[in-house]
């Protein structure tokens, strides 16, 4: 009789090196409350008898990105621009000549690593400003699902409600640990407790935004609960539900203040 051999596990985030240092509360199953009231302001998109739609807090932090990486951008070209320039008035082939050998690799290491760093500024403030805000997780009662927006190319990720795993998540951000922004995961986890990836993406949906309060978090994940659980007819009222925000309004809603 032959020794199966486990399956390789994924290295990287929520993989088996992740699971050891990781800040991970498992919460009661979700078919029990977790302790606090529902609470869908600042994360319901869509809400209807069968489907609830909300966001993964993604959508707050736009501009943030884009703010940064342009003047980088911008220093850069005009960096690769002067040294153009500078070649140009002393002529490329006199410039060996005139500068050395040593400065002229200088120069061309310059131009090498410029280069590079120009698409990928411009890449990050495109993507910043007119990319997509958000990846939004659909709850579907009638079908007991879990869908997960989290690709542009591939279609949602599908988890199973009943086997799903929530688990509230505490990350800090160094070397200043004062506070620490709280989150509400959906895991999907393999019999040894690793996360599990389709493909390169990890099974886990988000549930509203990571903020320093634990007791918004856990309202969240308690709206999405009992709507899974008992329909939205036990909801509170949702006053203001989160709307898209879309091309150049968005390029001018740095602090995100436009509703």
């Amino acid at each position: 009789m032959t020794e199966q051999k486990k399956p390789r596990r994924v290295f990287g985030a929520y993989g088996s090196l992740d699971k050891k240092v990781r800040n991970w509360r498992y919460l009661p199953p979700v078919s029990r409350t977790c302790g606090e009231g529902p609470r869908g302001e600042e994360l319901v998109y869509r809400l209807n008898e069968t489907t609830l739609e909300v966001g993964q807090g993604a959508s707050t932090l736009r501009g943030y990105v884009g703010i940064v990486a342009l003047p980088l951008t911008a220093t850069s070209l005009f960096v690769l621009c002067f040294l153009a320039w500078a070649g140009w008035r002393s002529g490329f082939g006199n410039l060996i000549a005139e500068i050395g050998w040593l400065t002229t690799l200088l120069l061309a290491l310059s131009v090498v690593v410029v280069l590079p760093f120009i698409g990928f500024g411009l890449a990050l403030w495109i993507n910043d400003y007119f990319g997509y805000v958000d990846a939004p997780v659909r709850f579907d009662r009638t079908r007991g699902k879990v869908y997960i927006w989290a690709s542009r190319k591939a279609g949602p990720l599908e988890l199973d409600w009943d086997s799903i795993k929530p688990v509230a998540q505490s990350a800090s951000a160094p070397p200043y640990q004062f506070n620490s922004f709280q989150s509400v995961l959906l895991v999907d986890e393999d019999a040894n407790g690793d996360v599990r990836f389709e493909g390169r993406l990890p099974r886990i949906a988000q549930v509203g935004g990571a903020v320093l309060d634990k007791a918004h978090t856990l309202a969240a994940y308690e709206f999405v609960r009992i709507f899974m659980e008992r329909g939205p007819q036990a909801l509170p009222p949702v006053k203001e539900h989160l709307a898209w925000r879309h091309g150049v309004r968005s390029f001018v809603d740095i602090m995100g203040l436009i509703k």
